[in-house]
């Protein structure tokens, strides 16, 4: 199979069924998996319009993708504009969300605590809010943002939402007032991944100029920031806060990182 290049998952319904969903390189299907049973599930996810060969004509590919904290369903976005639904438990395709959603590739789809909005971004520099449970063709509202996006990340406790652009900024949206609350510049390069602390204080953003920042959402301030000799592809942070793992360019490993400010007092100032 292509590599896997982005996957989802929730551990509210994985002793049920599959608790993994997954995105392949240059491949419109989404594959399940199952961390209970450490195996592969039998679904492939795929709209009718790809399964019956009508859409020779464009080959789509999913792009990004985002399970509903229930564990019940994935939300997939894709190379030609479409962000699909389909419920995990049996593959069967439950919504679409405009026609299509985006006029370009979708960057990242996102899914509020109680399944209430969908939100989606993508390469033609708009965020959209959708109507989780109804088919819809129209948003509930659009953010027109200064530049493409690159990807979406979320904390779904405090309705914040990390959206990284293609100019190496970040800008943290309240996807509940649909306002833009923060905006940090700072990195050089591409940014690769970003994630919120547990108690969303934080912000910790990796990019390909080398470095890890970290940045404090309440009172904008850049906090922390360290350079490594391979650039950081992936972090995330352990659910008390205490570690940081984080994983590399050609390197197998994955590293953790200790929080300082567990052991000692950390102006930060």
């Amino acid at each position: 199979m292509p590599p896997i290049v982005h996957f989802s998952s929730e551990t509210t319904r994985e002793k049920h069924w599959d608790s993994i969903v997954a995105i392949h390189s240059d491949l419109v299907q989404a594959t399940t998996w199952s961390f209970d049973k450490r195996k592969m599930g039998d679904l492939k996810l795929v709209t009718e319009k790809f399964k019956d060969g009508k859409r020779r004509d464009f080959k789509a590919f999913a792009t990004c993708l985002n399970m509903t904290h229930c564990g019940n369903f994935i939300i997939i976005g894709y190379s030609n504009g479409d962000v699909e639904r389909f419920n995990i438990e049996s593959g069967i395709h439950r919504a679409t969300y405009g026609s299509p959603a985006h006029s370009n590739d979708v960057r990242g789809v996102w899914v509020d605590n109680l399944n209430q909005v969908v939100i989606t971004g993508g390469v033609d520099c708009q965020l959209k809010f959708w109507n989780f449970k109804n088919e819809v063709k129209s948003p509930l509202g659009v953010m027109k943002m200064h530049e493409s996006i690159l990807f979406l990340r979320g904390h779904r406790e405090s309705s914040m939402l990390c959206v990284a652009f293609e100019d190496f900024s970040v800008h943290i949206v309240d996807y509940d007032t649909k306002v833009t609350v923060r905006k940090f510049i700072g990195h050089t390069a591409p940014i690769t991944d970003a994630c919120f602390s547990p108690d969303s204080r934080w912000l910790i953003t990796s990019s390909m100029d080398c470095t890890v920042k970290t940045w404090d959402i309440p009172s904008s301030y850049l906090i922390d920031h360290f350079r490594m000799s391979k650039f950081c592809i992936s972090l995330t942070m352990s659910p008390t806060g205490d570690f940081l793992a984080t994983a590399h360019v050609d390197f197998l490993g994955i590293y953790l990182w200790a929080n300082k400010t567990l052991y000692e007092h950390i102006s930060l100032r």
